[in-house]
């Protein structure tokens, strides 16, 4: 049976069955406006430490073995 109301992504509660409506039963997903203001928040964390020349490890520095180059 389809889903009548999409999954709501609030960044606290998304489960594996939430997934597969998604991803195999078709089922819309809406970001919840908390979530958004959120990632928007984030963004801009990941945004200055980007801009700036301190490094900040997966920013502007690899992964893992990779550390040490800048990107």
């Amino acid at each position: 049976m389809a889903r009548t109301t999409a999954v709501q992504l609030t960044g606290e509660d998304l489960t594996p069955a939430d997934v597969w409506e998604i991803a195999v039963g078709g089922a819309e997903a809406e970001l919840d406006d908390l979530a958004r203001e959120k990632m928007r928040a984030s963004r801009a964390v990941v945004e200055r430490a980007a801009e700036a020349s301190e490094k900040t490890y997966g920013v502007n520095t690899g992964f893992g073995r990779f550390v040490n180059r800048a990107i």
